[in-house]
Protein backbone atom coordinates (compact mmCIF):
# COMPACT_ATOMS: atom_id res chain seq x y z
CA UNK A 1 0.00 0.00 0.00
CA UNK A 2 3.09 2.07 0.71
CA UNK A 3 4.74 1.37 -2.09
CA UNK A 4 1.17 2.30 -4.67
CA UNK A 5 0.84 5.20 -2.49
CA UNK A 6 4.61 6.36 -3.27
CA UNK A 7 4.36 5.38 -6.60
CA UNK A 8 0.75 8.00 -6.99
CA UNK A 9 2.69 10.97 -5.21
CA UNK A 10 5.51 10.67 -7.77
CA UNK A 11 2.96 10.55 -10.44
CA UNK A 12 1.31 13.37 -9.20
CA UNK A 13 4.52 15.51 -8.89
CA UNK A 14 5.76 14.07 -12.49
CA UNK A 15 2.45 15.54 -14.01
CA UNK A 16 2.20 18.68 -12.20
CA UNK A 17 6.38 19.13 -13.01
CA UNK A 18 5.81 18.55 -16.53
CA UNK A 19 2.22 21.00 -16.97
CA UNK A 20 4.37 23.60 -15.02
CA UNK A 21 6.99 22.92 -17.47
CA UNK A 22 4.42 22.99 -20.51
CA UNK A 23 3.18 26.49 -19.28
CA UNK A 24 6.40 27.67 -18.60
CA UNK A 25 7.63 26.86 -22.36
CA UNK A 26 4.18 28.35 -23.96
CA UNK A 27 4.45 31.67 -22.18
CA UNK A 28 7.66 32.56 -23.14
CA UNK A 29 6.81 31.52 -27.22
CA UNK A 30 4.26 33.27 -27.00
CA UNK A 31 6.17 36.09 -25.59
CA UNK A 32 9.28 35.81 -27.97
CA UNK A 33 6.84 34.43 -30.95
CA UNK A 34 5.47 38.21 -31.08
CA UNK A 35 8.88 40.13 -30.86
CA UNK A 36 10.59 38.09 -33.37
CA UNK A 37 8.07 37.39 -35.96
CA UNK A 38 9.05 37.59 -39.83
CA UNK A 39 8.45 36.32 -43.19
CA UNK A 40 9.46 32.77 -42.62
CA UNK A 41 6.36 32.69 -39.88
CA UNK A 42 3.78 32.41 -42.96
CA UNK A 43 5.03 29.47 -44.08
CA UNK A 44 2.83 26.51 -43.16
CA UNK A 45 -0.11 28.77 -43.60
CA UNK A 46 -0.19 29.71 -46.85
CA UNK A 47 0.45 26.49 -47.77
CA UNK A 48 -2.52 25.65 -46.05
CA UNK A 49 -4.26 27.55 -48.17
CA UNK A 50 -3.57 27.31 -51.08
CA UNK A 51 -4.00 23.50 -50.54
CA UNK A 52 -7.75 24.30 -49.63
CA UNK A 53 -8.10 26.20 -52.08
CA UNK A 54 -5.84 24.73 -54.86
CA UNK A 55 -5.78 21.55 -53.82
CA UNK A 56 -2.82 19.59 -52.49
CA UNK A 57 -0.96 18.34 -56.03
CA UNK A 58 -1.08 21.68 -57.32
CA UNK A 59 0.01 23.34 -54.21
CA UNK A 60 2.92 20.86 -54.17
CA UNK A 61 3.67 22.10 -57.79
CA UNK A 62 2.75 25.81 -57.21
CA UNK A 63 4.61 26.22 -53.65
CA UNK A 64 8.86 26.89 -53.84
CA UNK A 65 10.26 25.61 -50.79
CA UNK A 66 13.60 26.13 -49.25
CA UNK A 67 15.65 22.88 -49.00
CA UNK A 68 14.90 22.50 -45.26
CA UNK A 69 11.81 22.21 -46.54
CA UNK A 70 9.53 21.01 -43.14
CA UNK A 71 7.23 19.06 -45.13
CA UNK A 72 7.86 15.92 -43.18
CA UNK A 73 8.47 17.32 -39.76
CA UNK A 74 6.44 20.44 -39.44
CA UNK A 75 3.42 20.84 -41.66
CA UNK A 76 1.93 17.57 -40.72
CA UNK A 77 1.83 18.74 -37.01
CA UNK A 78 0.50 22.29 -38.43
CA UNK A 79 -2.09 20.96 -40.79
CA UNK A 80 -3.29 18.82 -38.07
CA UNK A 81 -3.99 21.71 -35.86
CA UNK A 82 -5.57 24.07 -38.87
CA UNK A 83 -7.53 21.25 -39.15
CA UNK A 84 -8.84 21.09 -35.56
CA UNK A 85 -8.84 24.49 -34.70
CA UNK A 86 -10.36 25.96 -38.13
CA UNK A 87 -7.44 29.07 -37.83
CA UNK A 88 -4.26 28.78 -39.31
CA UNK A 89 -3.26 32.29 -37.48
CA UNK A 90 -0.30 33.31 -34.29
CA UNK A 91 -2.25 31.51 -31.76
CA UNK A 92 -1.96 28.04 -33.50
CA UNK A 93 1.49 28.30 -34.59
CA UNK A 94 2.47 29.61 -31.26
CA UNK A 95 1.47 26.96 -29.66
CA UNK A 96 2.20 24.30 -32.00
CA UNK A 97 6.03 26.12 -31.59
CA UNK A 98 5.54 25.65 -27.86
CA UNK A 99 5.14 21.47 -28.62
CA UNK A 100 7.52 20.83 -30.16
CA UNK A 101 9.90 22.85 -27.92
CA UNK A 102 8.01 20.99 -24.72
CA UNK A 103 8.71 17.41 -27.06
CA UNK A 104 12.41 18.23 -25.94
CA UNK A 105 11.89 18.85 -22.68
CA UNK A 106 10.11 15.82 -22.55
CA UNK A 107 12.04 13.56 -24.09
CA UNK A 108 15.11 14.51 -21.73
CA UNK A 109 12.94 14.46 -18.78
CA UNK A 110 12.57 10.53 -19.99
CA UNK A 111 15.93 9.85 -19.78
CA UNK A 112 16.60 11.01 -17.09
CA UNK A 113 13.79 9.72 -15.24
CA UNK A 114 14.79 6.18 -16.03
CA UNK A 115 18.76 6.16 -15.74
CA UNK A 116 18.78 9.01 -12.45
CA UNK A 117 15.46 9.51 -11.10
CA UNK A 118 12.46 11.71 -10.54
CA UNK A 119 14.23 14.57 -9.27
CA UNK A 120 16.95 15.40 -11.52
CA UNK A 121 14.20 14.91 -14.48
CA UNK A 122 12.31 17.59 -12.83
CA UNK A 123 15.52 19.87 -12.48
CA UNK A 124 16.58 19.58 -16.07
CA UNK A 125 13.37 19.72 -17.69
CA UNK A 126 12.88 22.98 -16.05
CA UNK A 127 16.74 23.89 -16.99
CA UNK A 128 15.68 23.08 -20.31
CA UNK A 129 12.20 25.30 -20.61
CA UNK A 130 14.22 27.79 -18.92
CA UNK A 131 16.41 28.54 -22.04
CA UNK A 132 18.63 31.92 -22.08
CA UNK A 133 16.86 34.42 -24.43
CA UNK A 134 19.47 34.08 -27.17
CA UNK A 135 18.08 31.02 -27.79
CA UNK A 136 14.84 32.33 -27.82
CA UNK A 137 14.80 34.93 -29.95
CA UNK A 138 19.13 34.47 -32.41
CA UNK A 139 18.49 30.57 -31.62
CA UNK A 140 15.07 30.66 -32.71
CA UNK A 141 13.25 28.32 -30.53
CA UNK A 142 10.13 30.38 -30.74
CA UNK A 143 10.03 30.13 -34.14
CA UNK A 144 7.82 28.09 -36.15
CA UNK A 145 10.19 26.66 -38.32
CA UNK A 146 13.60 26.65 -37.34
CA UNK A 147 15.72 23.74 -36.14
CA UNK A 148 13.85 23.16 -32.62
CA UNK A 149 11.34 21.34 -33.96
CA UNK A 150 13.81 19.00 -35.26
CA UNK A 151 15.49 18.76 -32.28
CA UNK A 152 13.12 17.62 -30.99
CA UNK A 153 12.60 15.16 -33.13
CA UNK A 154 16.23 14.04 -32.46
CA UNK A 155 15.12 13.73 -28.82
CA UNK A 156 12.44 11.81 -29.40
CA UNK A 157 14.93 9.16 -31.35
CA UNK A 158 17.83 9.45 -29.05
CA UNK A 159 14.94 8.39 -25.99
CA UNK A 160 13.88 5.29 -28.02
CA UNK A 161 17.78 4.38 -28.42
CA UNK A 162 18.30 5.22 -25.00
CA UNK A 163 15.55 2.54 -24.08
CA UNK A 164 16.80 -0.12 -26.72
CA UNK A 165 19.89 0.01 -25.38
CA UNK A 166 19.38 -2.95 -22.94
CA UNK A 167 16.21 -3.99 -25.18
CA UNK A 168 17.93 -4.41 -28.51
CA UNK A 169 14.27 -4.26 -30.04
CA UNK A 170 14.76 -4.80 -33.80
CA UNK A 171 10.87 -2.53 -33.82
CA UNK A 172 12.37 -0.05 -31.85
CA UNK A 173 15.31 1.24 -33.64
CA UNK A 174 12.85 0.93 -36.69
CA UNK A 175 10.95 3.40 -34.90
CA UNK A 176 13.96 5.48 -34.12
CA UNK A 177 14.86 5.46 -37.68
CA UNK A 178 11.93 6.20 -38.84
CA UNK A 179 11.52 9.41 -36.65
CA UNK A 180 14.97 10.62 -38.00
CA UNK A 181 13.71 9.77 -41.36
CA UNK A 182 11.54 11.81 -41.21
CA UNK A 183 13.36 14.82 -39.74
CA UNK A 184 16.26 14.62 -42.17
CA UNK A 185 13.82 14.70 -44.84
CA UNK A 186 12.81 17.79 -43.98
CA UNK A 187 15.90 19.42 -42.49
CA UNK A 188 19.56 18.01 -42.85
CA UNK A 189 20.49 19.57 -39.08
CA UNK A 190 19.66 16.19 -37.39
CA UNK A 191 22.47 14.22 -39.23
CA UNK A 192 25.56 15.49 -37.17
CA UNK A 193 23.61 16.37 -34.27
CA UNK A 194 21.74 12.93 -33.47
CA UNK A 195 21.55 10.66 -36.02
CA UNK A 196 25.50 10.23 -36.99
CA UNK A 197 25.68 9.94 -33.25
CA UNK A 198 23.50 7.28 -33.05
CA UNK A 199 25.06 5.36 -35.78
CA UNK A 200 28.45 5.66 -33.99
CA UNK A 201 26.98 4.40 -30.74
CA UNK A 202 25.74 1.66 -32.49
CA UNK A 203 28.62 0.93 -33.48
CA UNK A 204 30.21 1.12 -30.35
CA UNK A 205 27.88 -1.58 -29.26
CA UNK A 206 28.37 -3.93 -31.87
CA UNK A 207 31.96 -4.08 -31.73
CA UNK A 208 31.81 -4.58 -27.46
CA UNK A 209 29.00 -7.39 -27.89
CA UNK A 210 29.89 -8.94 -31.32
CA UNK A 211 25.93 -8.44 -32.37
CA UNK A 212 23.62 -5.72 -32.92
CA UNK A 213 24.46 -5.12 -37.00
CA UNK A 214 21.00 -5.12 -37.80
CA UNK A 215 20.59 -2.25 -35.13
CA UNK A 216 23.71 -0.22 -37.25
CA UNK A 217 22.07 -1.17 -40.97
CA UNK A 218 18.78 0.34 -39.89
CA UNK A 219 19.81 3.78 -38.93
CA UNK A 220 22.72 3.68 -41.58
CA UNK A 221 19.47 2.71 -44.06
CA UNK A 222 17.86 6.17 -42.52
CA UNK A 223 21.18 8.04 -43.58
CA UNK A 224 21.74 7.20 -46.81
CA UNK A 225 18.38 7.59 -47.93
CA UNK A 226 17.87 11.21 -46.03
CA UNK A 227 21.22 12.23 -47.39
CA UNK A 228 20.64 11.64 -51.19
CA UNK A 229 17.21 13.34 -50.24
CA UNK A 230 15.54 11.18 -51.97
CA UNK A 231 12.10 12.21 -50.92
CA UNK A 232 12.46 15.75 -51.25
CA UNK A 233 14.27 14.80 -54.42
CA UNK A 234 10.88 12.93 -55.61
CA UNK A 235 8.73 15.90 -54.13
CA UNK A 236 10.21 18.48 -56.65
CA UNK A 237 12.07 20.21 -53.43
CA UNK A 238 15.33 21.67 -54.06
CA UNK A 239 18.35 19.54 -52.70
CA UNK A 240 20.84 21.19 -49.65
CA UNK A 241 23.74 21.73 -50.53
CA UNK A 242 26.99 21.35 -48.04
CA UNK A 243 30.00 22.77 -48.87
CA UNK A 244 33.14 23.24 -46.65
CA UNK A 245 34.27 26.65 -45.83
CA UNK A 246 37.84 28.39 -46.29
CA UNK A 247 40.05 27.70 -43.33
CA UNK A 248 39.73 31.31 -42.80
CA UNK A 249 35.74 31.03 -42.68
CA UNK A 250 36.50 28.22 -40.17
CA UNK A 251 38.67 30.25 -38.37
CA UNK A 252 36.43 32.99 -37.90
CA UNK A 253 33.30 30.08 -37.25
CA UNK A 254 35.54 28.84 -33.57
CA UNK A 255 35.16 33.10 -33.02
CA UNK A 256 31.71 33.14 -33.49
CA UNK A 257 30.96 29.57 -31.90
CA UNK A 258 32.76 30.65 -28.57
CA UNK A 259 30.96 33.49 -28.44
CA UNK A 260 27.47 31.91 -29.39
CA UNK A 261 28.23 28.92 -26.91
CA UNK A 262 29.38 31.34 -24.24
CA UNK A 263 25.79 33.31 -24.33
CA UNK A 264 23.94 30.44 -24.36
CA UNK A 265 25.89 28.33 -21.74
CA UNK A 266 26.16 31.63 -19.50
CA UNK A 267 25.57 31.08 -15.49
CA UNK A 268 27.10 34.17 -14.64
CA UNK A 269 23.68 36.57 -14.58
CA UNK A 270 26.08 39.49 -16.21
CA UNK A 271 26.61 39.21 -20.07
CA UNK A 272 30.14 40.07 -20.34
CA UNK A 273 33.22 38.29 -22.19
CA UNK A 274 34.71 36.86 -18.71
CA UNK A 275 31.02 35.34 -17.89
CA UNK A 276 30.89 33.62 -21.39
CA UNK A 277 34.71 32.30 -20.90
CA UNK A 278 34.22 31.23 -17.51
CA UNK A 279 31.06 29.70 -18.31
CA UNK A 280 32.26 27.83 -21.29
CA UNK A 281 35.44 26.63 -18.62
CA UNK A 282 32.98 25.42 -16.01
CA UNK A 283 31.15 23.53 -18.11
CA UNK A 284 33.75 21.65 -20.19
CA UNK A 285 35.71 20.52 -16.96
CA UNK A 286 32.53 19.33 -15.32
CA UNK A 287 31.09 17.30 -18.82
CA UNK A 288 34.73 15.77 -19.29
CA UNK A 289 34.79 15.07 -15.49
CA UNK A 290 31.17 13.36 -15.92
CA UNK A 291 32.01 11.84 -19.01
CA UNK A 292 35.16 9.90 -18.42
CA UNK A 293 33.68 8.15 -14.86
CA UNK A 294 30.28 7.33 -17.17
CA UNK A 295 32.43 6.05 -19.86
CA UNK A 296 34.38 3.87 -17.68
CA UNK A 297 31.29 2.41 -16.06
CA UNK A 298 30.72 0.55 -19.11
CA UNK A 299 27.06 -0.03 -19.00
CA UNK A 300 24.00 1.10 -20.39
CA UNK A 301 24.47 4.54 -18.70
CA UNK A 302 27.87 5.02 -20.92
CA UNK A 303 26.29 4.43 -24.40
CA UNK A 304 23.95 7.50 -23.76
CA UNK A 305 26.80 9.24 -22.89
CA UNK A 306 28.88 8.97 -25.47
CA UNK A 307 25.43 9.52 -28.08
CA UNK A 308 25.48 12.92 -26.22
CA UNK A 309 28.82 13.80 -26.56
CA UNK A 310 28.46 12.88 -29.66
CA UNK A 311 25.82 15.21 -30.89
CA UNK A 312 27.49 17.84 -28.93
CA UNK A 313 30.87 17.40 -30.97
CA UNK A 314 28.59 16.39 -34.25
CA UNK A 315 27.21 19.65 -34.82
CA UNK A 316 30.12 21.76 -33.60
CA UNK A 317 32.48 20.24 -35.74
CA UNK A 318 29.88 20.83 -38.94
CA UNK A 319 29.35 24.06 -38.05
CA UNK A 320 33.33 24.95 -38.01
CA UNK A 321 33.69 23.33 -41.53
CA UNK A 322 30.42 24.36 -43.30
CA UNK A 323 28.50 27.30 -41.62
CA UNK A 324 29.18 30.99 -43.56
CA UNK A 325 26.75 32.75 -41.45
CA UNK A 326 29.13 34.68 -39.75
CA UNK A 327 26.88 36.15 -37.11
CA UNK A 328 24.87 35.88 -33.86
CA UNK A 329 22.25 34.40 -36.00
CA UNK A 330 24.37 30.78 -35.91
CA UNK A 331 22.90 30.60 -32.83
CA UNK A 332 19.81 28.94 -34.15
CA UNK A 333 22.66 25.50 -35.37
CA UNK A 334 23.31 25.13 -31.61
CA UNK A 335 19.95 24.59 -29.81
CA UNK A 336 20.82 20.97 -29.18
CA UNK A 337 24.19 21.64 -27.04
CA UNK A 338 22.44 23.54 -23.68
CA UNK A 339 20.07 20.69 -23.60
CA UNK A 340 22.80 17.99 -24.32
CA UNK A 341 25.12 19.59 -21.71
CA UNK A 342 22.79 20.31 -19.23
CA UNK A 343 21.49 15.99 -19.53
CA UNK A 344 25.49 15.16 -19.33
CA UNK A 345 26.15 17.02 -16.01
CA UNK A 346 22.55 16.06 -14.42
CA UNK A 347 21.68 12.61 -15.51
CA UNK A 348 25.26 10.91 -15.04
CA UNK A 349 27.13 13.01 -12.51
CA UNK A 350 27.72 11.31 -8.72
CA UNK A 351 28.73 11.91 -5.26
CA UNK A 352 30.47 15.99 -5.24
CA UNK A 353 30.19 16.42 -8.68
CA UNK A 354 25.81 15.97 -8.92
CA UNK A 355 25.98 18.73 -6.15
CA UNK A 356 28.05 20.67 -8.26
CA UNK A 357 26.20 20.00 -11.68
CA UNK A 358 22.76 20.81 -9.62
CA UNK A 359 24.45 24.40 -9.09
CA UNK A 360 25.80 24.50 -12.10
CA UNK A 361 21.72 24.33 -13.62
CA UNK A 362 20.39 26.43 -10.97
CA UNK A 363 23.00 29.12 -11.68
CA UNK A 364 21.59 28.80 -15.98
CA UNK A 365 18.16 28.87 -14.79
CA UNK A 366 18.55 32.08 -13.26
CA UNK A 367 21.01 33.49 -15.32
CA UNK A 368 18.68 32.37 -18.04
CA UNK A 369 15.50 34.13 -16.33
CA UNK A 370 17.74 37.19 -15.65
CA UNK A 371 18.13 37.44 -19.33
CA UNK A 372 14.59 38.14 -20.05
CA UNK A 373 14.86 41.22 -18.45
CA UNK A 374 16.18 42.87 -21.76
CA UNK A 375 13.08 43.96 -22.80
CA UNK A 376 12.65 41.96 -25.83
CA UNK A 377 10.26 39.43 -23.99
CA UNK A 378 7.91 42.61 -24.07
CA UNK A 379 8.55 44.23 -27.72
CA UNK A 380 5.87 43.52 -29.37
CA UNK A 381 6.35 46.14 -31.72
CA UNK A 382 6.72 44.41 -34.74
CA UNK A 383 3.76 42.44 -34.39
CA UNK A 384 1.52 45.55 -33.59
CA UNK A 385 2.74 47.33 -36.59
CA UNK A 386 1.50 44.73 -38.64
CA UNK A 387 -1.69 44.86 -37.55
CA UNK A 388 -1.53 48.76 -38.31
CA UNK A 389 0.01 48.34 -41.40
CA UNK A 390 -2.71 46.09 -42.23
CA UNK A 391 -5.43 48.84 -41.36
CA UNK A 392 -2.96 51.55 -43.35
CA UNK A 393 -3.32 49.38 -46.64
CA UNK A 394 -7.25 49.20 -45.69
CA UNK A 395 -7.97 52.73 -45.12
CA UNK A 396 -6.57 53.67 -48.78
CA UNK A 397 -8.34 50.30 -50.24
CA UNK A 398 -4.94 48.85 -51.15
CA UNK A 399 -5.33 44.65 -51.55
CA UNK A 400 -2.98 44.01 -53.90
CA UNK A 401 0.96 45.19 -54.10
CA UNK A 402 4.88 43.95 -54.42
CA UNK A 403 7.21 44.30 -51.74
CA UNK A 404 10.36 42.66 -50.04
CA UNK A 405 9.98 39.85 -48.83
CA UNK A 406 11.66 40.11 -45.14
CA UNK A 407 9.24 43.38 -44.89
CA UNK A 408 6.16 43.24 -44.44
CA UNK A 409 4.72 40.93 -47.28
CA UNK A 410 4.60 37.45 -46.55
CA UNK A 411 3.32 38.33 -42.95
CA UNK A 412 0.61 40.60 -43.97
CA UNK A 413 -1.06 37.73 -46.61
CA UNK A 414 -0.81 35.42 -43.47
CA UNK A 415 -2.09 37.61 -40.59
CA UNK A 416 -4.36 39.19 -43.13
CA UNK A 417 -5.80 36.17 -43.49
CA UNK A 418 -4.78 36.92 -47.22
CA UNK A 419 -7.58 39.54 -47.92
CA UNK A 420 -4.40 41.40 -48.66
CA UNK A 421 -1.42 40.22 -51.00
CA UNK A 422 1.65 41.29 -51.17
CA UNK A 423 4.36 39.38 -53.36
CA UNK A 424 7.54 39.32 -52.64
CA UNK A 425 9.53 41.18 -55.36
CA UNK A 426 13.42 40.49 -56.54
CA UNK A 427 16.01 43.79 -57.27
CA UNK A 428 16.47 44.38 -60.66
CA UNK A 429 19.71 46.69 -61.54
CA UNK A 430 17.90 47.90 -64.38
CA UNK A 431 14.12 48.51 -63.41
CA UNK A 432 14.76 48.60 -59.21
CA UNK A 433 12.57 45.68 -58.68
CA UNK A 434 10.96 43.16 -60.92
CA UNK A 435 8.19 40.37 -60.14
CA UNK A 436 8.83 37.31 -62.51
CA UNK A 437 10.67 35.11 -61.30
CA UNK A 438 9.57 32.69 -57.43
CA UNK A 439 12.10 33.13 -54.75
CA UNK A 440 11.83 30.62 -52.28
CA UNK A 441 8.89 30.31 -49.81
CA UNK A 442 6.60 31.88 -52.42
CA UNK A 443 4.15 30.56 -54.99
CA UNK A 444 5.20 30.35 -58.43
CA UNK A 445 1.89 31.79 -60.19
CA UNK A 446 1.61 34.77 -58.06
CA UNK A 447 4.57 36.01 -60.84
CA UNK A 448 2.94 34.22 -63.84
CA UNK A 449 1.96 36.67 -66.47
CA UNK A 450 -1.49 34.96 -66.56
CA UNK A 451 -2.52 35.66 -62.97
CA UNK A 452 -0.82 39.28 -63.01
CA UNK A 453 -3.07 40.48 -65.81
CA UNK A 454 -5.94 39.67 -63.52
CA UNK A 455 -4.92 40.95 -60.54
CA UNK A 456 -6.68 43.94 -59.21
CA UNK A 457 -6.57 47.46 -61.40
CA UNK A 458 -5.38 49.38 -57.95
CA UNK A 459 -2.14 47.94 -56.68
CA UNK A 460 0.93 49.19 -55.28
CA UNK A 461 4.87 48.90 -54.84
CA UNK A 462 6.27 48.86 -51.19
CA UNK A 463 9.38 50.40 -51.33
CA UNK A 464 11.69 49.92 -48.06
CA UNK A 465 16.06 49.63 -47.44
CA UNK A 466 17.05 46.01 -47.68
CA UNK A 467 18.36 42.79 -48.99
CA UNK A 468 16.34 43.69 -52.67
CA UNK A 469 16.49 47.75 -52.13
CA UNK A 470 19.92 48.67 -50.55
CA UNK A 471 19.49 52.07 -51.69
CA UNK A 472 15.87 52.79 -51.62
CA UNK A 473 16.21 55.98 -52.92
CA UNK A 474 17.98 54.55 -56.56
CA UNK A 475 15.54 51.98 -56.42
CA UNK A 476 12.09 54.04 -56.32
CA UNK A 477 13.93 56.16 -58.98
CA UNK A 478 14.57 53.44 -61.73
CA UNK A 479 11.17 51.96 -60.66
CA UNK A 480 9.50 55.41 -61.89
CA UNK A 481 11.14 55.76 -64.97
CA UNK A 482 9.73 51.85 -65.92
CA UNK A 483 6.69 51.74 -64.55
CA UNK A 484 5.77 55.35 -64.44
CA UNK A 485 5.00 57.95 -61.80
CA UNK A 486 2.55 56.41 -59.50
CA UNK A 487 -1.01 58.15 -59.27
CA UNK A 488 -0.04 58.07 -54.81
CA UNK A 489 2.87 58.05 -53.16
CA UNK A 490 2.06 57.18 -49.25
CA UNK A 491 4.43 56.78 -46.26
CA UNK A 492 3.89 54.40 -43.60
CA UNK A 493 7.04 54.33 -41.16
CA UNK A 494 9.53 53.51 -43.10
CA UNK A 495 8.05 51.85 -46.15
CA UNK A 496 7.21 54.51 -48.95
CA UNK A 497 4.38 52.87 -51.87
CA UNK A 498 3.94 54.01 -55.04
CA UNK A 499 0.43 53.13 -55.94
CA UNK A 500 -0.86 52.51 -59.32
CA UNK A 501 -4.54 52.44 -60.47
CA UNK A 502 -3.83 50.34 -63.45
CA UNK A 503 -2.11 47.01 -63.62
CA UNK A 504 1.40 46.79 -63.21
CA UNK A 505 3.72 45.00 -66.58
CA UNK A 506 6.89 43.45 -65.29
CA UNK A 507 9.97 42.57 -67.37
CA UNK A 508 9.93 39.32 -68.81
Amino acid sequence: MNAYLTGRRYDVIKSIALFLTFVCIYFLTERYFRSTVNADFANSSLVWRSIHDNGFANTLKDWRPTPDSWYFSVYPVHFLLFWITQSDGPGVLTFATAVFSFLVAYGFFKIAEINSGVVPAILLTFSIAFMPEIMYTHGFIAHPFAHYSTNAYGVLALLIFSININKRSVWLSIISAAIMFIAISSDMWVAPSYLIPIILTEMLILLKNRKGFSHVTIYAIAFVVGYLHILPVALGIEKQSMLPVSLDGMLDNIEMLVKVLGQTLNIFLVQEQWAWYASILIWVIVICVVSVNAIKSRNQKSYIVIALLLSIAGILSSYILINNLFKIGSARYFVNIAPCALALCIIFATGLVRKISCIIALMFIVTSINSYSSGKINDHTKFDSLQRYISFLDSHDLSYGYGEFWHNSMEINWVSGGRIIIIPAAGNADHGINAVYARPQTLRHWYAKSFQEKSPKRQFIAFSTGYVCPDKEECMRKAKESYGTPDEVLNYEFITLFVYNHRLKFYR
